[in-house]
Parts: structure tokens; sequence; C-alpha cells
């Protein structure tokens, strides 16, 4: 016993155990389907996963409905206490399956993207590629809501802060809250070495506070997506000429006035984050710890 026991530690000490923190499912579905057997590979091993349980979970239904010579106590009305909790209890088990399946699929999706991805040479391991390159990046990292920023300083709480020494700095920082909400709506920002990641906040299998803690962790991020953008010299030249007191003309101002806004945000952050020349900014497809 002892020994089996000694091989069994020996064997799943080496396991790595993925911890996934960002999915995007539209993102990673389009893929499956445009990569050779995507979907029905993730289709096979989620139907290997789940072919035991689901035999498992048919046999306890069988039991609970209480089948005395094919006909169900349920029909004859006879479904005791004990046998209509064991049926409530199949039908919550049920739901929880299928909420389980729901994650081993996409669980197993993106390993199927990954070793697709690397198979055809398509996936890069570091972040100096041209837009819409996929890249997988495992990096130290920090999180930015400000989102959580907002909510804070919008709270009732916020205002009894206040004092007659830190009252301008906290005024600030709410207008800022409030702006950079507006700004970058549902988002969520990673930043890595050389890039930025921005993940739409419906994707986190994390909570918020639970992502405000990550950023104390001594782990590395994996992160996976593709290139959106980079920070050329012709971009930060663009960016730069904004706030620009220079006349215009109206033709000028006219055929310009769309990348108002875009170039509004890519002041922001390039300097809230410190962006420099030939950083990239990321759409992230999956990010995990292991």
């Amino acid at each position: 016993m002892g020994k089996q026991s000694k091989k069994r530690n020996k064997n799943t000490s080496t396991k790595s155990i993925r911890e996934y923190v960002y999915i995007d499912e539209t993102e990673m579905n389009s893929i499956l389907a445009q990569v050779k057997d995507g979907i029905p590979k993730v289709i096979r091993k989620l139907n290997q996963t789940t072919s035991e349980a689901s035999k498992t979970d048919s046999e306890g239904y069988k039991n609970a409905s209480g089948i005395q010579g094919g006909i169900p106590k349920l029909a004859e009305g006879k479904l005791d206490a004990e046998s209509q909790t064991s049926h409530q209890e199949t039908i919550g088990n049920s739901d929880m399956s299928q909420n389980a399946i729901d994650i081993v699929y996409s669980d197993h999706a993106i390993d199927i993207i990954e070793d697709e991805l690397d198979h055809d040479e398509l996936m890069h391991t570091h972040a100096k590629q041209s837009d819409g390159t996929f890249v997988k990046l495992k990096q130290r990292f920090s999180v930015t809501d400000f989102g959580l920023m907002h909510d804070f300083a919008s709270s009732d709480s916020f205002g009894g802060l206040m004092n007659d020494t830190n009252q301008e700095g906290l005024l600030m920082f709410k207008d800022s809250a409030v702006a950079l909400r507006r700004l970058f709506p549902e988002t969520i920002f990673i930043k890595l070495g050389s890039s930025l990641v921005l993940g739409n906040e419906h994707n986190f299998r994390y909570t918020k506070p639970q992502m405000q803690t990550a950023n104390f962790t001594d782990r590395k991020l994996t992160v996976i997506g593709r290139v959106e953008a980079r920070l050329t010299d012709d971009l930060t030249k663009k960016v730069a000429s904004i706030f620009d007191n220079d006349a215009t003309s109206d033709d000028d101002y006219i055929s310009e006035i769309g990348e108002i806004m875009p170039l509004t945000s890519m002041y922001f952050l390039q300097n809230i984050f410190q962006l420099k020349r030939e950083d990239r900014i990321i759409r992230p497809l999956a990010m995990y710890f292991e």
C-alpha cells in the first residue's frame, strides 16, 4: 500500500494543472471552425472525458426513479419522499453536469487550438510580430480595471475618505475614473513586458477582486492571443498631434474626425501604461496559470 502511494505521488508530482483565467469562446469557436478537423477533435476529447460520467448519471437516474417491473413509481403515484429527493438531486446533478461539460469543452478547445497553431507554425513566443499574428507569451504581469476604479469612486463612502489634505487628489482620481470607464467600457487590462492585453471583462473566470489579488502573485501568466496593433513612429506622431493647437483646414478636420476617439484612447493607453515604440496591443483568446 505504501509503495503504491509513493508511486502515485511520484507520477502526479510533475503533472501541470492549468488554472484558466480567461477564455474568449466566440473567438475560440471561430478558430476551431477554420483549423482542420478542429471542432470534431474537441468533441471526441469531450466524449472521452464525459462518457463514464454520463453512464454513472444514467444509472443513478434509473435507480432514483424507482423502476419496478419496468413501471416507474412516479407513474404509479408511489413516489415517496426519499425517491422524490433523489429525483430532484438527479435534476440538479444534470444541470451541474451540463455546466461541467461547457467548461471541459472550452478547456479542451484551447489545447486543440494550441496544438494546431503550433503544428502549422502560426504561433510565436514573443510579441514583436506583425498585426494579426498569433502569440503565446508567458510573462510577469499587472492588472488594471478602470471599471472597478469607477465603481469605487462613485460609491457613497468615497466622499468620506476626503479631507483637507487629499481632497484635490481624490477629486482628480474620481474624474479620471469616470472618463477612463467611459473610454474603455467592459475592459480589463493586463500589462506584460512589451505588450498590453485588452480583455473583455465578461470572459474572465476570475472575479474582479480575484483579478486584483492576482497582481501580487509570483507566478507568470500565459497569454494566447492576436497582435491587434503596434505603436509605430507614425502612430506615435498622430497620437501626439491630437492636442496640437496648430490651425488646420476644415477639410483636414472633417477627414480626421473619425480618428479622434481611437487616437484619444491610444493617448491615454500610451501614458497610463508607459507604452514604448514597437510595443503591441493584444486581443486575448485565453489566459492561464500553470
